[in-house]
């Protein structure tokens, strides 16, 4: 990872220039950052570390610096032992020092950076991260962003999306970087109008900092430096999920979406394989049970969520479960739900946020294999479903991937299996 940051100071200068780039970029604006950068530059992601927050707490493992953007003022220097808090009064960002002193308040940009980036990383509360921070007021809330190159992003993410792997898997971990850099691409300036490109959550991508980075996934990140997945229209939504269970979806089934050609559904093996790649999954196949009660109650909970103007005490008690449809890859399409007055029919994501596990977590898949239930005095008693997979199941299969490092297939190939018909570029 040194080499991806010592490329970044090289390029982009001091690192308050980087901050006063993004803040000019970005701020509180949220204009959206360049979607790519071709001729050796290394773009910049901003992620929405706390989009809105009632406070944050902001230091590092060395001296740090704390400015902001446009005043003539240097920015202040602190010590690495010292945390201060931003809060938000009326659209001002409040500094508040370690001693509990109010430092002045701004309705400008704030940002921070390290003095030392490899030995001292800033901190947002007891976590580390690359880059640097821009934090302003929305109201009384806090927004604080990491301004990061993307390469050390993706570090950052690959570890907590996919995982160290062993030296079969390589080319997995190399697929899934290229993934990952393709979906930040396509993507930035997603939340435009927050003031940031991506959330660092299953929203957008899991992204842990510093803490999460492992040597092997840096490793894949740096033997794909700046390659990334396109089609005429530049880089690709790289959609990813766990497991497809066999086949995965194309966007029209899963979210009701126009789709791209590379993100069709395919069959989950060659015609060599007898098995689909992705069998070797914990979730290739999988069995629920409800008691009526419990499944009725669950359904209720999530159409409340998902469907605005549910009207529980017009539909009355619940009377059925079947699987009316199947979709081209094989999913719900629809799971129909049945009451004393009305049905309900439920595809593609709709089915695993509205059907919830008997703990409370969404149903792993919509790829359903068998919807059973029992029936007394005309309302159902107890549900069991079982199904295959475990996500959405749009784009490349995670344990698929897995499985084709496995049988020899390389990174370039697992890529092009999962999204056909995109290209692969190196950006820089």
């Amino acid at each position: 990872m040194r080499r991806i940051t010592e490329s970044v100071r090289r390029r982009h200068g001091p690192l308050a220039l980087v901050a006063l780039v993004c803040g000019l970029l970005g701020g509180l604006g949220g204009a959206a950052s360049g979607a790519g950068s071709v001729g050796g530059r290394i773009p910049l992601v901003r992620i929405g570390l706390a989009p809105e927050a009632a406070e944050v707490r902001i230091g590092a493992r060395g001296d740090w610096f704390l400015g902001v953007l446009g005043a003539p003022s240097r920015p202040t220097r602190i010590p690495a032992t010292e945390t201060w808090i931003l809060r938000a009064e009326s659209g001002r960002l409040v500094v508040i020092d370690a001693g509990g002193r109010r430092r002045g308040t701004t309705p400008d940009t704030v940002f921070a950076f390290p003095d030392d980036l490899e030995r001292g990383p800033l901190l947002c509360g007891d976590q580390s991260y690359r880059g640097e921070f821009l934090a302003w007021a929305v109201g009384d809330r806090v927004t604080l962003v990491d301004a990061v190159d993307l390469e050390s992003y993706v570090a950052a993410v690959l570890p907590l999306e996919l995982g160290p792997q062993p030296a079969s898997r390589e080319a997995a971990l190399r697929a899934q970087a290229i993934a990952a850099r393709s979906y930040t691409l396509s993507m930035m300036g997603r939340w435009a109008d927050r003031g940031f490109d991506l959330l660092p959550t299953v929203e957008d991508q899991v992204y842990g900092g510093l803490a999460a980075e492992r040597p092997g996934c840096t490793t894949a990140v740096e033997e794909t430096r700046g390659l990334v997945g396109v089609d005429a229209a530049g880089p690709i939504r790289a959609f990813y999920s766990s497991t497809c269970g066999g086949h995965t979806a194309s966007p029209e089934e899963v979210w009701k979406r126009p789709s791209a050609p590379y993100l069709k559904g395919v069959r989950d093996l060659s015609g060599d394989t007898e098995h689909s790649f992705c069998s070797g999954s914990p979730f290739f196949r999988w069995k629920e049970e409800w008691t009526g009660a419990q499944f009725e109650s669950l359904v209720r909970s999530g159409l409340d969520r998902a469907r605005p103007g549910w009207d529980q005490k017009k539909h009355g008690r619940l009377t059925g479960v079947s699987l009316a449809g199947k979709s081209g890859s094989q999913r719900a399409a629809p799971l129909r739900v049945s009451f004393q007055h009305g049905r309900v029919d439920l595809a593609g994501d709709e089915v695993r946020w509205v059907v919830r596990r008997p703990g409370g977590e969404g149903l792993r898949s919509a790829l359903l294999t068998s919807v059973q239930m029992t029936r007394r005095k005309g309302l159902v008693t107890q549900v069991r479903i079982a199904g295959q997979g475990y996500g959405h199941g749009v784009g490349m299969c995670q344990f698929g991937a897995m499985g084709m490092a496995e049988a020899g297939y390389t990174h370039e190939q697992i890529f092009r299996f999962y999204y056909r018909g995109a290209g692969l570029h190196r950006y820089y």
